[in-house]
C-alpha cells in the first residue's frame, strides 16, 4: 500500500511536470509573438504620428482651404522666399498701339473691357520668374492627382515665348506616372505635395522627418513610445 501511494505521488508529480513543461514551451512561443504584435501596433501608430506631425507643422491643411486667388498670391510669395523674382513684361510697341486704339474707341469696347476685368490675370497662366540670372517658367496647379499633357504644352509655350531656360510644374497634389515620364522627357522640374511640405517645414524652422536614416527613426520611436 505504501509503495502504491508513493508510486502514485511520483506519477502525479511527473504528470504535473510534463504539463508545466508543455505550458512553458507554449509560453516560450506565445510571449515573443505577443511582444512582436505589440511592437507592430506601436510602429503603425508611430508612422501615423509622423505623418500627422508633418501635416500639422507644415500647415498645408490651411493652404488647401485657400480660395484660388489667395492661393495664387501665396505661391508667388513662396517662390519669392525661395529666391525667385517675378519678371513683369514690358509692353511691346504693337501692344502700346493696341492700347491707344482701345482708348480712342472706349465706348465701343466698353463691354469687352468689363469682361476682361472679371478675369483674374495670371492665375491659370505660367509665371515667368528669375533666379540668379536664369529665367524660369513656373506653372501652378492644384490637382489631387495628375496634371495632364495640356499643362506641359501650356508651360512649354510660355517657355518658348519668353525665352526661359528651365520650366517647373508645381502641383499641390501628386503627379501620375504619366506626368513624371512627361516631365523627364521634356526636362521639366516636377514639384509635388511632398516636396512642398518639406519646403514649408524648412521655411518655418522645423525638421522634416521624411527620409531620415534608421538611427534617427530608432531613437525617435523610443522617445515617442516611452513619452510620459
Amino acid at each position: 500500500m505504501i509503495l502504491d501511494a508513493i508510486s502514485n505521488i511520483i506519477e502525479y508529480i511527473i504528470n504535473a511536470l510534463v504539463v508545466i513543461g508543455a505550458a512553458t514551451k507554449v509560453l516560450a512561443i506565445m510571449i515573443p509573438l505577443f511582444l512582436v504584435a505589440i511592437l507592430c501596433i506601436l510602429i503603425g501608430n508611430y508612422r501615423e504620428e509622423l505623418s500627422f506631425r508633418r501635416f500639422r507643422f507644415s500647415r498645408i491643411g490651411e493652404i488647401d482651404e485657400l480660395d484660388p486667388q489667395k492661393y495664387f498670391f501665396l505661391m508667388k510669395a513662396f517662390l519669392g522666399w525661395m529666391g525667385f523674382n517675378e519678371e513683369i513684361p514690358l509692353p511691346a510697341e504693337d501692344e502700346e498701339d493696341e492700347k491707344n486704339k482701345e482708348d480712342d474707341n472706349f465706348w465701343e469696347d466698353k463691354d469687352k473691357k468689363n469682361d476682361n476685368k472679371k478675369k483674374k490675370p495670371g492665375m491659370e497662366e505660367p509665371l515667368i520668374v528669375v533666379k540668379e540670372g536664369i529665367r524660369y517658367g513656373v506653372l501652378l496647379e492644384r490637382k489631387k492627382f495628375g496634371v495632364g499633357r495640356f499643362a506641359f504644352n501650356k508651360l512649354e509655350k510660355a517657355i518658348g515665348e519668353r525665352d526661359c531656360r528651365e520650366g517647373i510644374i508645381f502641383n499641390n497634389g501628386f503627379f501620375s506616372e504619366e506626368d513624371l515620364e512627361e516631365g523627364r522627357a521634356r526636362n521639366i522640374r516636377m514639384w509635388d505635395r511632398d516636396w512642398f511640405i518639406k519646403e514649408l517645414l524648412e521655411m518655418q524652422g522645423f525638421e522634416d522627418t521624411a527620409g531620415k536614416d534608421f538611427k534617427y527613426y530608432f531613437q525617435d520611436f523610443w522617445r515617442w513610445a516611452l513619452r510620459g
